[in-house]
């Protein structure tokens, strides 16, 4: 790793410029038929900068889920006026450090000014944001395809950062993004470059997060666990700040914390925060144990129990039900032929997984047999 003298020295050496909405997909064009050597840029294809004032309407992003939202939605709007910015806007390593730039940008900044160190360094310690590391990440189908993409296209979403204390950019939002416009070797990263507190900072990642389908639920409560822990954040104020539910709704599901069995089952993803909230208030309500508190949440992972009924149900006395035989594996053949042995089934025994399983089975067989019945009829 280089030390952060180095990384300073080539910070300083480097340049950004402001991208105005509607630029991107040009700069991207001319980054195509630069690539595919069609000879000398074309005049009108050079980037010009241009600098938004302070009348002007903030440029849109997009949400993670890709809806176009402006600027303001993720973030409160400052009445105060942007502060001054280079005519032709260009962004020098002192502008950066003076804070001579628009938040309300989009900025092209060198690779090197982001310090990837720093930002590696809050994985390690979950201090603020949830993101994976880049020795996960560089082996990941998904990234892969993030590289060649950006490689082949640009950038298409911008990232979020900050300035952190040594000057350079940490990535508050848009992790994955900065490492593959890293390999992508294009270097520099589409970003915009944000004012914001710790705390401001972990709540604007977090509300990001929310929206990201692909984010473990686990993962989502933990950050919420975080605000309230780590910067002292009431349920109120997290609920009113990121969308999460209500204050109650809130403490509900943070519950899930005080009980392991149901922590875990939510880190393996075997219950939803929806699930694990509800068996967390009845494991709290009747002080089950850590061996009880398993078991209860064996019988909803497996159907056994609803959870409206977990009120009635008393685990501490209840008799261990006998274990019926798994439903028999169905398979047609090749030739249309099929061996099910005989269905041995008893009420309230047979969990409700087998009891689906087999009655998909039935529904195939009919269908093989209806087949049968009509080939043989013509």
């Amino acid at each position: 790793m280089p030390s952060k003298d180095e990384l300073l020295r080539k910070a300083k050496e480097k340049t950004a410029w402001a991208v105005p909405p509607g630029t991107r997909n040009l700069q991207n064009v001319k980054d195509k038929l630069k690539s595919m050597n069609r000879g000398p840029e074309s005049e009108k294809f050079k980037h010009t900068p241009q600098v938004l004032n302070s009348a002007d309407q903030a440029p849109a992003v997009e949400n993670p889920e890709g809806a176009s939202a402006p600027a303001a939605a993720f973030t409160p709007v400052s009445t105060s006026p942007p502060p001054p910015v280079s005519a032709d806007g260009v962004l020098t390593f002192d502008d950066l450090k003076a804070k001579k730039y628009n938040p309300a940008m989009e900025y092209q900044v060198p690779i090197e000014w982001i310090d990837f160190q720093d930002s590696e360094r809050i994985i390690s310690d979950r201090e603020t944001y949830n993101r994976d590391p880049y020795e996960i990440l560089k082996n990941s189908p998904g990234f892969k395809s993030l590289v060649e993409d950006i490689k082949e296209n640009g950038q298409q979403l911008p990232g979020r950062v900050r300035v952190n204390e040594f000057g350079l950019l940490k990535v508050t939002d848009g992790w994955r993004r900065a490492l593959a416009s890293r390999d992508s070797g294009r270097g520099v990263y589409l970003c915009t470059i944000k004012d914001e507190t710790d705390e401001e900072a972990a709540f604007n990642a977090l509300r990001l997060n929310l929206m990201r389908e692909d984010l473990p639920e686990y993962n989502k409560l933990f950050e919420i666990k975080k605000l309230n822990e780590k910067f002292n954040q009431t349920y109120e104020v997290i609920a009113r700040r990121t969308g999460f539910g209500t204050k109650s709704y809130i403490s509900d599901c943070l519950a899930i914390f005080q009980v392991p069995a149901v922590e875990e089952a939510l880190k393996q993803k075997q219950v939803s925060i929806s699930t694990g909230r509800h068996i967390a208030r009845k494991a709290l309500k009747d002080k089950l144990d850590h061996p009880q508190t398993v078991k209860l949440v064996g019988l909803v992972v497996r159907r056994e129990v609803q959870l409206k009924d977990l009120n009635f149900l008393d685990v501490k006395n209840a008799k261990e039900k006998p274990k019926a035989a798994p439903a028999p594996a169905f398979e047609v053949k090749e030739d249309g032929s099929f061996n099910y042995p005989a269905i041995r089934f008893k009420p309230k025994i047979m969990p409700l997984r087998d009891i689906e399983k087999t009655v998909s089975n039935l529904e195939e067989m009919i269908k093989v047999f209806r087949k049968e019945l009509k080939d043989r009829r013509q």
